[in-house]
């Protein structure tokens, strides 16, 4: 496995970390506590870049940039909300199992050609997250896939702007993550003194340092070379460390449901990280291509 590879592995890990905040601290909104994480977040992620991270900010192109940031924002809140609804593993499981097949959708959209796999792997996200909303309380599986689609969308402007200019990836990811913590703030500011006490601000300090800035400077990097879906795809270990913490800190159970579910987008992982030449429809077209008589060449005639 390659480095960009390992980088997204480790993002993973550092990424499930972050669901158990929601059950750490309960008495903190969503919004606030998605602010908190996006601007802590965005400032270690500008000091990483260091003295020329204004300078790259100029050069960037508003829109992607502004994509970016208004994604990291409905990510934020759409995922701690789904964490006050459901358990950390579930909600994980939802989040970014949803992500890839998101990013294939818009990768489709924007004018690349659906392979067959494409059809196979959206099947089975559809069915574990099913699967999951049937034993969900109700909105937790909802807001998880929107975090999802979400995360997938930011995952698309960050790897344009990287594709075009090399090395701003963590300005834009800052920038983004500080314009998003702004927006979130906005509605919640009255709220702020939730975040006073000594756990939520060291929580709170974990999770934009830690769990944000430095996952998502291995995501970055991840991305500088690995698409959009094959970074997402390797983030898929996420709900998988997520549901084993989750059971053993936690106490969450691990029922039929949730093992289908995990199995189901686990084979979907499979299917999608398998070439071309071994998928069957693949097979199946080029047997018909070989099936095709062979023109004669000139020497014959």
């Amino acid at each position: 496995m390659s480095l960009a590879a390992w980088s997204a592995a480790l993002a993973a890990a550092l990424l499930a970390s972050a669901g158990f905040a929601g059950h750490v601290v309960d008495d903190v909104p969503a919004a606030l506590f998605g602010a908190a994480r996006l601007l802590l977040g965005g400032v270690g992620l500008a000091l990483f870049a260091g003295a020329g991270a204004l300078r790259a900010l100029r050069a960037m192109p508003p829109l992607p940039l502004t994509i970016a940031a208004l994604s990291l924002a409905l990510f934020q809140w759409s995922y701690f909300e789904a964490l006050t609804r459901g358990g950390v593993g579930m909600v994980a499981l939802a989040s970014a199992g949803s992500s890839p097949v998101a990013a294939d959708a818009l990768e489709v959209i924007l004018g690349r050609r659906p392979a067959w796999r494409f059809i196979v792997v959206a099947s089975l996200t559809a069915g574990a997250v099913w699967l999951l909303a049937r034993g969900a309380p109700a909105g937790a599986i909802a807001f998880a896939v929107l975090s999802g689609a979400a995360y997938a969308v930011y995952a698309a402007a960050t790897r344009q702007l990287e594709l075009r200019r090399a090395g701003t990836g963590a300005v834009s990811t800052a920038a983004a993550m500080l314009l998003g913590g702004l927006l979130l703030l906005a509605p919640v500011a009255d709220r702020l003194p939730a975040l006073l006490s000594v756990r939520t601000t060291l929580v709170a300090i974990y999770l934009g340092l830690v769990a944000t800035a430095l996952a998502y400077a291995l995501v970055i990097f991840s991305l500088r070379h690995l698409s959009a879906s094959r970074t997402l795809t390797i983030l898929l270990a996420q709900p998988l460390l997520a549901i084993a913490a989750g059971a053993w800190l936690l106490g969450e159970p691990v029922n039929a449901t949730l093992a289908a579910a995990a199995a189901a987008l686990a084979g979907a992982l499979a299917l999608r990280a398998l070439p071309d030449r071994f998928f069957l429809p693949s097979l199946f077209l080029k047997g018909l291509h070989l099936a095709q008589p062979v023109p004669p060449r000139p020497s014959d005639r």
